[in-house]
């Protein structure tokens, strides 16, 4: 039996056990929150010779052995999660779109439950990946489905598996089946979107009374003429969008030449292999696509004269501040906080039409719950830096430290972005940037235009001394007596 040791504060200590024979995901909300994962260790185990990467045929609980930085001797390092076959988890999803992909993982739109949403998958070789970076992996989608807040990206549900030869043979098998009965005018037969009476319904002999088989019926006839794909009544297969009432609106609406990706290719995309695991996490679509898009069109280009730019720049930053304030709070450390990684959903509420969510845990960080309640600025996290997003990134994070307050500096170098339109540091290598950021040679410029109040926050958020940048309450208030002085309660 597989078991993770998880400590929500000083005073408890949690340790979720995870059955050999476990199956199914685990998505319960009475489960541990954010903040239980704060610090983990591996289960000791007795010597062993194993090498580092186990074969695929064993089952998905089998520890796999990983180095420990702390120790430099071999521990097992157990998943977080409880797997389920790539079968299982195909079958959740169909038309799939890509969105984005980077690194290890893609971005894609699909049906799931007949609703469109985000299905991100993320690929992790246990051979070449540190057990650190592995652990964040594995914990982003239980992770994920614990966040929940207005202006934080919502997740459904969440799977995890360990890929193998048969698994990926199978899944390519089941893709060209589905393909030849698309293309005899028949339903795929995904879970998904309904494809197929006994696809979604299951068959007879799975019925369990005949109350439930009179509300089957009752269901069937009033909602399958919504997801019967290719019936030979010619009715199409959609789903059920909660943005439907909005009007049409090419962002939002599929495109009918639009051609759905095979659930295997999509894998091929985010370099699954044998021995792999498959994290693959379901989320709400925000349909205006990420904050990045928007800056790259020049949504804000005009707030430093347009009243109306101004107002939508002020009130995005402070849906970013209300998201990262729950994060903190929760004891959350995001790690990666930058434009890309901020998404915009429709919103008939707002005056400017949507809503900023902030997304993608990947390189979350999560630390007790005592050190978030004094604002996470007692013990930085020892973390080794990804500079992927070296634009964005506090002088701290490169020297491999991690508080919450490289979040505030990161928010600050995101709003010059979006309001200079020009990435941080353009046109410097990684290492000058690295090299001017941490001696403090090397700081942004007050933008163009932006009034002094506003600058003089920015400026603070990024103070040199990681203790003198003010927490995300206090930058939400800032940014909401700016926005009432400017234009009115």
């Amino acid at each position: 039996m597989a078991s993770l040791t998880a400590c929500s504060s000083p005073l408890t200590t949690t340790t979720t056990h995870v059955p050999a024979t476990t199956q199914a995901i685990s998505t319960d909300d009475s489960e541990l929150p954010p903040s239980s994962f704060a610090c983990f260790t591996a289960a000791p185990s007795r010597p062993s010779n194993h090498s580092p990467v186990q074969p695929a045929s064993q089952p998905a609980d089998t520890p796999i052995m990983m180095e420990d930085p702390s120790t430099s001797s071999t521990r097992p390092f157990h998943p977080a999660v409880p797997a389920q076959r790539l079968l299982g988890m195909r079958s959740q999803v169909c038309r799939l779109e890509l969105l984005g992909r980077g690194g290890q993982a893609v971005v894609l739109r699909g049906v799931w439950q007949l609703a469109d949403v985000a299905v991100k998958l993320v690929v992790a070789n246990p051979a070449s990946t540190p057990a650190p970076t592995l652990a964040k992996v594995l914990l982003e989608g239980p992770l994920s489905k614990r966040l929940r807040a207005p202006n934080v990206v919502e997740t459904y549900c969440y799977s995890v598996t360990r890929l193998s030869l048969e698994d990926l043979a199978a899944c390519q098998a089941a893709d060209g089946e589905d393909e030849d009965r698309e293309g005899r005018g028949g339903c795929s037969g995904c879970f998904a979107c309904g494809g197929g009476d006994e696809a979604f319904w299951g068959s007879g002999a799975e019925s369990d009374g005949s109350a439930n088989a009179l509300l089957d019926s009752v269901l069937q006839q009033q909602y399958m003429p919504y997801w019967r794909c290719g019936s030979g009544r010619g009715a199409p297969c959609r789903s059920f969008d909660s943005l439907d009432g909005f009007g049409p609106s090419p962002s939002r609406r599929r495109s009918a030449s639009a051609s759905a990706l095979r659930y295997s290719d999509a894998l091929s995309a985010a370099g699954a292999a044998p021995g792999c695991y498959l994290t693959q996490i379901i989320m709400e679509f925000c349909d205006q696509g990420s904050l990045l898009d928007a800056v790259r069109k020049g949504a804000f280009a005009k707030a430093a004269y347009d009243r109306g730019a101004l107002f939508a720049y002020l009130r995005t930053l402070y849906d970013i501040a209300a998201g990262m304030s729950y994060l903190h709070s929760n004891g959350v450390i995001h790690g990666d906080l930058k434009p890309g990684n901020v998404l915009l959903r429709s919103s008939r509420v707002d005056t400017r039409g949507y809503q900023a969510k902030v997304s993608d845990f990947g390189l979350a960080t999560c630390i007790p719950s005592a050190a978030a309640g004094a604002g996470g600025s007692s013990r930085p996290v020892e973390e080794t830096a990804d500079w992927s997003s070296h634009p964005y990134m506090a002088p701290e994070h490169f020297d491999g430290r991690l508080v919450m307050a490289s979040d505030v500096w990161s928010f600050a170098a995101a709003a010059h972005h979006m309001w200079s339109g020009a990435l941080p540091h353009a046109g410097l290598h990684p290492l000058q940037v690295c090299a001017g950021v941490c001696d403090g040679s090397l700081r942004l410029e007050e933008p163009a235009g932006m009034p002094r109040q506003l600058w003089a926050l920015l400026r603070a958020c990024m103070a040199h001394d990681w203790a003198r940048r003010p927490a995300f309450p206090q930058i939400r208030g800032a940014l909401r007596g700016m926005e009432a002085t400017w234009f009115g309660s």
